[in-house]
């Protein structure tokens, strides 16, 4: 019996083990513009999938084309993040806004991950996940957009 229950925990966590690594792997690149302490999301997330991982997401309302969630963080560079999902389909995630306690912390993170920015002020990367990638800073944040269909971002000018 003792056996039989442990081969079963072991399995499920095998199994969950190698579901999550699923995730991260097929959304390495875009994985590189956030803060490693997202990695569990991803630009295109359904919402669905996105409350089971960040339950301390809190919903801020909805604003016609998009809903948001805010999450506020404890500890780390970052105190608060805000969340922006598409209300169509899905409703797949699409922005990130991370408010860091200051620019030096941003700044760090954007210096070494962003780069210097390769379209005027901003970053834009195309995405291996049929989408490209913005980003811009202003104040103390840092805001990464995915250019997914049926979203805010969509019909800006995608990179050729």
């Amino acid at each position: 019996m003792n056996k039989a229950i442990f081969s079963l925990f072991f399995l499920s966590f095998v199994l969950s083990c190698s579901t999550s690594k699923k995730i991260a792997k097929g959304h390495k690149q875009q994985h590189t513009y956030i803060p490693s302490d997202f990695h569990d999301t991803y630009l295109g997330m359904p919402l669905i999938e996105f409350k089971k991982v960040r339950q301390n997401a809190t919903f801020r309302g909805e604003e016609g084309f998009r809903s948001v969630y805010v999450e506020k963080l404890n500890e780390g560079a970052i105190k608060e993040v805000v969340y922006y999902f598409g209300t169509k389909g899905d409703s797949p995630l699409y922005e990130y806004i991370f408010d860091y306690h200051s620019k030096d912390k941003r700044d760090a993170f954007v210096s070494a991950n962003l780069k210097t920015p390769n379209s005027g002020e901003e970053w834009r990367f195309a995405c291996k996940e049929g989408f490209d990638i913005r980003a811009w800073t202003f104040g103390k944040r840092l805001v990464v957009t995915g250019l997914i269909k049926d979203t805010e971002w969509y019909d800006d000018e995608m990179i050729d």
